[in-house]
């Protein structure tokens, strides 16, 4: 049989590493970005049992908080409030630690 053999879940881990080495433009991985995080739970993950989850789930939890400093940076650099908005609101579920995003949004707050 030479069937192609895909899951939601290779595609899922499929576009996080496709989006942390992107050179796609800022605005294109912006909007991917939140569109990933739509699909992601990391409650389902620590569900299964065994080494190979476990090394997945730590995996991606390492992963798309990268994502987002990249693109916080990014964005940041270019002063595109309104996307750093965007990504810090899709992120909250990804953050580095708690209270990340709400920092950064208080950040923007008092540049206004």
């Amino acid at each position: 049989m030479n069937a192609d053999l895909q899951s939601d879940l290779g595609d899922f881990i499929q576009t996080t590493e496709n989006l942390l080495w992107s050179d796609d433009s800022l605005d294109d991985r912006t909007e991917m970005l939140p569109m990933l995080l739509e699909d992601y739970n990391p409650g389902v993950l620590d569900s299964f049992r065994g080494n190979w989850f476990r090394h997945l789930s730590e995996n991606l939890r390492s992963k798309l908080p990268q994502i987002m400093a990249q693109l916080l940076s990014a964005l940041s650099k270019k002063g595109n409030t309104a996307a750093i908005y965007q990504v810090l609101n899709a992120g909250e579920k990804v953050e580095p630690y708690e209270g990340f995003c709400k920092e950064w949004m208080e950040v923007l707050k008092q540049r206004k």
